[in-house]
């Protein structure tokens, strides 16, 4: 409700209201809307230590958590990655059979162990086999098994005509564009949730971990969300059991430590910025934990909200549901509608709680927040706009309170 309108900053004699109004209008909590952004990838058919896959635990949380009766009225989207170009095969004995210039890597391994990937005997002593010797691998003429190219006596080909012909694995089996990930259609709770089910028992696993390309796509869908439902909440959840892979030329093969995110933090930070929040689960086995801890742990900081670890030695379907029942509580506890009158350039902005007990300042951006009772705009107020969202700083959300109001007036 307009209560009154200020004079302009202007030599207009009339009141100008394009500069400020005065305006007291009631907040409601945001609607959710939940972007799932789900790593498909092949590994995710491994098991846990209780049995089940890493898979079928993931798609019950996810199937449970969306009975929630709280979730009513909630938007849900789903996108899977790696999306598989099924004309590209994962070998190769040139760039031709991956269809790209410089798409086929070739391949090393360390040897005798034959356990890990290498490009020097170097890298072998690094990976905790100082004894082995970083050979080429090959494909058999026939039979299509691998050898040693240097050496075939000591790995041959099941058959003696056999030739080993040097080969590589293809790097562009993956699609690596945003579009590709984009989520351009959600359902509502809670009818959608067998539409959600449905997807998941009929995807196939396969593929690598194109983390940067996925993050993309969530990031541009909750955009195209603000712009058409300004007053629903877009909350991006990515869920992984792995490190990225693929869909990024800076990525270093054989560094499984924090540079293997360098340019996906950029773009979660920006998308916090714009009040798209990333919630980031890792699924990790005993291999991958420690590896899989330090990227996540700085993805979340960069989206400046928390990442949840599950270890694939616990009860993983449970530790899932719970780290996406407390997302679902962060996201959207102290965000806020409210009607916008300030035009471009308002006064002072300022939040009322508990009918003017308390008066929340406005901070301008939520890192800006610290440790003050302070609330920031989650999108931009401008005159072309009928409706704000905006946040509680993590203080002022942990203090609680009702009935919570906008007010603008004027300097």
């Amino acid at each position: 409700m307009i209560a009154a309108a200020c004079g302009a900053r202007s030599e207009l004699m009339l009141p100008d209201p394009r500069y400020c109004s005065e305006s007291v209008a009631s907040a409601e909590q945001s609607t959710l809307d939940l972007l799932l952004v789900v790593d498909s990838s092949r590994s995710m058919e491994f098991q846990t230590a209780l049995g089940p896959t890493k898979w079928s635990e993931l798609s019950f949380a996810i199937n449970a958590f969306l009975q929630d009766p709280s979730l009513e009225g909630t938007g849900v989207g789903l996108v899977f990655y790696p999306e598989v170009r099924p004309e590209v095969p994962d070998l190769c004995l040139a760039d031709a059979t991956c269809g790209e210039p410089e798409a086929c890597r070739p391949q090393f391994i360390c040897y005798p162990s034959l356990e890990v990937s290498c490009d020097t005997d170097a890298r072998c002593a690094e990976q905790g086999f100082p004894n082995d010797t970083c050979e080429r691998v090959g494909q058999c003429s026939v039979t299509s098994s691998g050898c040693l190219v240097n050496d075939p006596e000591a790995f041959p080909c099941p058959e003696p005509s056999e030739t080993c012909t040097p080969s590589g694995v293809c790097t562009n089996t993956s699609r690596c564009d945003t579009e590709a990930y984009r989520i351009d259609a959600l359902t509502e709770l809670p009818a959608g949730a067998s539409r959600i089910a449905t997807r998941l028992s009929g995807r196939p696993l396969d593929g690598g971990t194109p983390t940067l390309a996925a993050v993309r796509g969530g990031i541009a869908s909750a955009r195209d969300r603000i712009v058409q439902f300004p007053r629903r909440k877009p909350v991006i959840v990515l869920a992984t059991d792995g490190i990225p892979t693929q869909c990024d030329d800076d990525i270093d093969r054989f560094d499984f430590g924090p540079s293997r995110v360098d340019n996906i933090l950029p773009e979660l930070t920006a998308a916090a910025d714009e009040g798209i929040d990333t919630f980031i689960i890792g699924v990790f086995d005993p291999d991958t934990i420690d590896d899989g801890r330090v990227n996540l742990e700085l993805m979340a900081e960069a989206s400046g909200r928390e990442g949840f670890i599950v270890d694939t030695q616990g009860e993983v379907g449970n530790e899932v549901l719970d780290a996406l029942e407390q997302l679902q509580g962060d996201a959207t506890r102290c965000v806020f509608n409210a009607p916008w009158s300030g035009g471009d350039r308002p006064g002072v902005v300022e939040v009322v709680v508990d009918g003017g007990e308390r008066i929340l300042p406005h901070v301008g951006r939520r890192d800006a927040c610290g440790d003050s009772e302070g609330f920031y705009f989650e999108t931009p107020p401008s005159s072309e706009v009928e409706t704000v969202r905006f946040a509680l700083c993590p203080e002022a959300c942990r203090r609680g309170g009702s009935g919570f109001q906008l007010s603008i007036g004027c300097e």
